[in-house]
């Protein structure tokens, strides 16, 4: 028997499930959405009833999603996503605008490209808003498959691991050592790696592909990792942390190498390499483009094909 959700779900339906699940209570649910608890538990109840299954089950105090809650949600955040996209491009229209692209990035270095990209754009289609989001990149895929972002630029190899995400390759992103401006490892001639791993380091967390990379390369040099670790997930705060703290880490070379031209930081002369890290322009395969987003992603495929890639970083 069909459910004929499309005529009973309504959005205060899905913005209960969402608001639950996020804030992991009925009353913060309730304080997030402006309204009373009776009326979340009343949306619960009613959700649940319409799909025939519980959407949360008690552990305690706290409401446990479900995995039919888990379904709900992924949806929801796709409905909202595309009533606020539409909300925006309504409001573009009304101003005289014709659409906007949204970016999320994970590498630094594909910034130089971004740019051109979108100055190309501009030169055409001045009224085209283009947003750009800083993300981690375990973030880059949960945000193309909810429509959070249309585009990203990162890690190259989502590609080839799952069957929902397109993409073509920029480039292999090549990883120098900074260190700060006084280091002692900056006299060395040619420091080994025992020796570099005795000091302090800042590293991206555990989950960053660069990190995973270090870690593989010191396992083959037999030597330990560094012991006192400083973790930090955005490569902007590099600059002013190494000049708080004698530190060494890894950077993209176009970066290290723009710090290094500011003063901020010495290279040190150590190749690195980590098995190569692709980095490349990725979209999903299971969600529309909007004319914006074509116009952009057709400008940077001709960039490419013209041999935009030799403007960025090669290994």
């Amino acid at each position: 028997m069909a459910l004929k959700l499309e005529t009973r779900i309504k959005f205060r339906h899905l913005r209960a499930v969402l608001a639950v699940h996020e804030r992991g209570s009925v009353a913060a649910a309730a304080r997030e959405l402006c309204v009373s608890s009776p009326a979340i538990s009343k949306s619960l109840a009613e959700a649940s009833d319409i799909l025939g299954t519980e959407l949360f089950h008690r552990n305690g105090r706290h409401p446990v999603i479900t995995e039919a809650g888990e379904r709900l949600v992924r949806f929801g955040r796709l409905v909202l996503t595309e009533l606020e996209e539409l909300e925006a491009e309504l409001t573009l229209l009304s101003q005289g605008s014709t659409g906007s692209v949204t970016i999320g990035t994970s590498t630094h270095q594909a910034k130089g490209f971004i740019a051109r990209a979108s100055e190309r754009l501009k030169g055409g289609q001045p009224r085209i808003l283009i947003r750009m989001q800083d993300l981690e990149p375990v973030d880059i895929l949960p945000h193309l498959r909810d429509g959070r972002i249309e585009l990203a630029f990162g890690d190259f190899q989502h590609v080839t691991r799952v069957d929902d995400i397109d993409g073509v390759k920029l480039f292999d992103s090549e990883t120098v050592l900074v260190a700060s401006r006084d280091h002692p490892a900056l006299a060395l001639a040619d420091p080994d790696w025992a020796t570099l791993t005795s000091y302090a380091w800042a590293l991206p967390p555990h989950s960053h592909a660069m990190r995973s990379g270090f870690e593989t390369l010191w396992a083959e040099q037999q030597v330990p990792p560094p012991v006192n670790v400083l973790e930090s997930s955005s490569l902007l705060s590099v600059p002013l942390t190494f000049d708080k703290m004698q530190l060494i880490g890894p950077a993209p070379r176009e970066l290290a190498e723009a710090w290094l031209r500011m003063g901020l930081v010495g290279i040190i002369p150590r190749s690195v390499w980590l098995g190569g890290n692709p980095q490349g322009l990725l979209w999903s395969r299971d969600l529309p483009h909007s004319p914006a987003v074509k116009c952009f992603l057709s400008i940077c495929l001709q960039m490419l094909e013209a041999g935009g890639e030799q403007d960025v970083p090669t290994a």
